[in-house]
């Protein structure tokens, strides 16, 4: 067997593996699943599966880290001056449509994460991503806070992270019954709400 070939076949045991993993959790929850009862539906041996993972455990941190580093790497495509251009045009911004895409493309494992049979350090690693390389960076670059208001500044990211990320879960729970660039548009809406409550502010 070639090395190409060898490795198209590592890729489909792993990818099988993985969805099976998927399965498995929406059955019965992840940590009432064994490298046995995966192996068994997957149609595998163990020593299949331990040449990919050392365990149920090293499967689920490798799983989340590939998930979120494709979010991360969009989120870090975000340039806030541009969110503005697009805001202020009242056109949904191509890089969180993107976003949006990608969470619509992966939401079958990422509702089973974000579910109570999943992860809890799941949403933990997500709402982070979105604290400190999407909502801080945006909302700090669009939005001017007179001193007097310093402290709401300073809780925004915390408040605008977690109607954000409720945001993403009611969506994927409801089986995502908007599309991306409509909800890329109710993003803009949160943006473009806080920016009119803050001008408030500084009118006062």
């Amino acid at each position: 067997m070639t090395e190409k070939a060898h490795d198209k076949m590592a890729a489909r045991t792993k990818q099988l593996i993985k969805e099976t993993l998927i399965e498995l959790i929406e059955e019965k929850s992840f940590e009432g699943i064994t490298v046995k009862d995966l192996t068994v539906k997957a149609g595998l041996n163990r020593g299949t599966f331990y040449l990919h993972y050392r365990d149920k455990y090293d499967l689920m941190v490798k799983i989340q880290e590939e998930l979120l580093q494709g979010f991360l790497q969009i989120v870090l495509q975000i340039d806030p001056f541009d969110v503005g251009k697009y805001l202020s045009k009242n056109i949904p911004y191509p890089v969180i449509v993107q976003l949006f895409t990608y969470l619509k493309s992966h939401s079958r494992i990422i509702k089973v994460l974000l579910g109570p049979k999943g992860d809890p350090a799941f949403p933990k690693k997500m709402k982070e991503i979105i604290k400190t390389n999407f909502f801080e960076n945006t909302i700090k670059n669009l939005i001017t806070f007179p001193e007097e208001v310093a402290i709401v500044k300073e809780y925004l990211p915390a408040i605008g992270t977690s109607v954000h990320f409720g945001i993403i879960e009611k969506w994927l729970d409801n089986d995502m019954p908007h599309s991306p660039e409509e909800m890329a548009m109710m993003y803009f809406n949160i943006v473009k709400f806080i920016k009119v409550q803050i001008n408030k502010i500084n009118k006062i």
